[in-house]
């Protein structure tokens, strides 16, 4: 919650009710609750207080600090920070890893103010492979915690990702069969229009001028 300076009242209280979500459906509907610890917290930010006010009873059973994760971790190596973000190195679940994921979920961010630091700190990113799986229609690619926490516990059990992803995507996120079979259409129509013209205008050059 380190990052709550970058936030205002009403996004404070947007992140406190995405965050008290996560916190809750990881306590009452996983069978194998993830050990959660809150760290960076500003007990006087309204983040925070809103966050006590609608979660409270979920909160008593997490721990809570003031203390960065870096302080909680004495093995950087074992950290793991999951990023939408990340494009390059996908999510994969470790049972010695400590898996970071930020209060302040990307979708929230105006300015990427995650990567900067991770790679000062020379911390792992993980992200959510969707271009290797899905065939992207629309909208955001940025996930928020509770999905991104979904996510994380199906590939603790050994889910493949393309399952995954379409069970937690909006079907308005990828694109239909006939939207495929549309653009392949299109693509080729286009292609035997450049493929036309480029022959015509080799036949122009090669033929010989008259006098």
């Amino acid at each position: 919650m380190s990052f709550s300076k970058h936030l205002n009242y009403h996004l404070s209280s947007h992140v406190a009710n995405d965050l008290g979500n996560m916190l809750s459906f990881n306590r009452h509907s996983l069978q194998d609750p993830f050990k959660i610890s809150l760290c960076g917290v500003d007990y006087e930010h309204p983040l925070w207080k809103a966050l006590y006010k609608s979660f409270h009873s979920t909160l008593d059973f997490i721990h809570h600090t003031e203390s960065s994760y870096l302080d909680l971790c004495s093995e950087r190596s074992n950290l793991v920070y999951i990023t939408s973000l990340e494009k390059k190195f996908s999510l994969e679940y470790d049972p010695n890893a400590t898996y970071i994921m930020a209060a302040v979920s990307e979708k929230d961010m105006q300015t990427d103010f995650i990567t900067p630091k991770l790679k000062k700190l020379n911390i792992t990113r993980q992200g959510i492979p969707i271009d290797k799986h899905i065939l992207w229609n629309q909208g955001s690619k940025r996930l928020n915690l509770n999905t991104k926490l979904k996510i994380l516990n199906d590939i603790r059990s050994n889910k493949e990702w393309k399952e995954i992803l379409l069970e937690y995507l909006h079907p308005d996120n990828i694109k239909t069969k006939e939207q495929i079979m549309s653009e392949d259409i299109y693509r080729s129509r286009v292609t035997k229009h450049q493929e036309k013209k480029h022959k015509n205008k080799k036949n122009r050059i090669q033929s010989p001028k008259s006098h």
